[in-house]
C-alpha cells in the first residue's frame, strides 16, 4: 500500500511485473499463487484509483527484471523477512540493488 500511496501522492501509473521462473523448476502450484498475488495487488491498485500495467514476463527474474525495467523506473519489492537469500535462492531485490541503475525500496513483510 505504500508503493500504491506514493504513486497517487505523485499521480503516477504503475507497472506491476511478475516474472516467472521457468516451469521446469516451478510447478503450477507456485504460479497459481503468484496470479493470486498479483490479482491482490491489482484489486488493490483498483481502490487507490492508480492505472497499472501489468506485464508476465519468463526467464530469470533478475535479468528479465534488468532488460525490461528502466533506469528511471522506482522498483518496489516486498520479501519475507527471513528471506536472505543464497546461492540457490537468490534474492532478486538485493541482487538488483547492487547491480541496477533504478531507485529501489524494499519492503519486508
Amino acid at each position: 500500500e505504500m508503493a500504491f500511496d506514493a504513486a497517487d501522492r505523485m499521480k503516477l501509473p504503475m507497472k506491476l511485473v511478475q516474472v516467472y521462473q521457468p516451469k521446469l523448476l516451478t510447478g503450477e502450484a507456485a504460479r497459481e499463487r503468484m496470479r493470486n498475488q498479483l490479482s491482490a495487488v491489482r484489486d488493490t491498485g483498483h481502490l487507490y484509483g492508480i492505472k497499472c500495467e501489468e506485464v508476465i514476463l519468463e526467464g530469470n527474474p533478475f535479468r528479465e527484471l534488468r532488460k525490461n525495467v528502466s533506469p528511471s523506473e522506482l522498483l518496489v519489492f516486498s520479501f519475507p523477512r527471513n528471506s536472505l537469500g543464497g546461492f540457490l535462492i537468490p534474492n532478486v531485490a538485493k541482487s538488483l540493488l547492487y547491480f541496477h541503475r533504478s531507485s529501489i525500496l524494499c519492503l519486508p513483510t
